[in-house]
């Protein structure tokens, strides 16, 4: 009867060790990923101000999990290589900058924004835009 009862308690004694050690882990694992996310959600992406005074700005809310925003890029540096220091091209995350594409009201990726050189909104396109096409709005904002 004595050994029945010294079993019984050791294995309450177990079950009780591992739900512990369960816990432990659990309350671990929580505050790992908690210090994770704070330190994740402290980091800001730091961006130029835009538009850029003197230049013809394009700027261009983005996003790496967006397919055509893959396809832009390219499109973007070309575009950059050609026009040198005549243009200024910023890059924004729109997912590290959502703040930012709130104020700007970007509900979707790509957008495109094109500011004349007084920093006045000439375009806003959403979506893809072919190359042939940008082009065409920067020569009528006075780019060659």
């Amino acid at each position: 009867m004595q050994k029945v009862e010294m079993e019984r308690n050791t294995m309450k004694n177990f079950k009780f060790k591992k739900i512990l050690k369960c816990i432990k882990f659990s309350t671990l694992t929580f505050v790992l990923l908690t210090l994770i996310a704070w330190l994740h959600a402290g980091r800001v992406e730091a961006l130029p101000e835009f538009p850029v005074p003197g230049k013809v700005t394009l700027v261009n809310f983005y996003a790496d999990y967006c397919f055509a925003c893959r396809m832009l890029k390219p499109v973007l540096e070309k575009i950059a290589a050609d026009h040198g220091q005549s243009l200024a091209i910023v890059n924004v995350d729109a997912q590290n900058n959502l703040e930012r594409a709130k104020k700007m009201k970007v509900t979707a990726v790509p957008v495109l924004f094109f500011y004349d050189r007084d920093g006045r909104l000439h375009l806003r396109h959403e979506g893809f835009m072919k190359e042939e096409k940008i082009r065409a709005v920067l020569e009528d904002m006075g780019l060659p």
